[in-house]
C-alpha cells in the first residue's frame, strides 16, 4: 500500500477505536493522537529508503534496510509486540502521553493490516518468510487501493466536517 493510503487507513482505524472506546477527549488531544497515528502508520516502512518516512529519515532507513529487506521484520507480529512493549514502557514513564503512544501503536498495526490486504502480503511470523494475505487482496498502487482510500478519506473528511463545525 502507498504511504498516503497508509495514513488514511491509520487515521480511520484510530478514529474507529477512539469512537468504540468512547474516549472523546479534548480536540487538541485528538489532533495530537491523529498525528501519532499517522506517524505510526508510516513507521513500518522505515525498512525502505524509498518510502515516505524513509526518504525523510534516510540515515535510520538505510541502517534498517541494510539488515532487513522491505516487508521483513518491521511487518511482523514480533514488531507489533515490540511496539506494544514500547507503549507500555512509555506510558509508565510518561503517563500523560499514553493516548499518543496508543495512537502510534494503532497506526502501526493499521499498516500491517493494510499490507495484509495486498497481493504481496506480510511475513507475520518473521523470521519465517511465509507471507500472509487477505483472501480478498489488491495490487499495491492499483485502482482498488486508490478507490478504497478515496472512499475512506472522503468519509473521514465528512466526519471532520461534522465534528468541527
Amino acid at each position: 500500500m502507498l504511504g498516503r493510503n497508509h495514513v488514511i487507513v491509520g487515521l480511520g482505524l484510530y478514529l474507529a477505536a477512539d469512537y468504540a472506546l468512547g474516549t472523546g477527549g479534548p480536540r487538541s488531544d485528538l489532533v495530537n493522537c491523529l498525528t501519532a497515528a499517522a506517524l505510526g502508520s508510516l513507521t513500518p516502512d522505515l525498512d525502505s529508503p524509498h518510502s515516505y518516512l524513509g526518504r525523510r529519515l534516510w540515515p535510520v532507513s538505510r541502517t534498517v534496510s541494510a539488515w532487513a529487506r522491505h516487508r521483513g521484520p518491521t511487518h511482523s507480529l514480533l514488531a507489533c509486540l515490540l511496539v506494544g512493549l514500547g507503549v507500555a514502557a512509555g506510558s509508565k514513564m510518561y503517563p500523560g502521553w499514553s493516548p499518543y503512544f496508543i495512537a502510534f501503536a494503532i497506526g502501526y498495526v493499521s499498516h500491517l493490516l493494510a499490507d495484509w490486504c495486498t497481493t504481496e502480503g506480510v511475513p507475520l511470523l518473521w523470521p519465517n518468510n511465509k507471507r500472509f494475505r487477505s483472501p480478498l487482496n489488491f495490487r499495491t498502487g492499483g485502482m482498488v487501493e486508490n478507490l478504497f482510500s478515496l472512499a475512506l478519506g472522503s468519509g473521514l473528511g465528512y466526519w471532520f466536517y461534522q465534528s468541527f463545525r
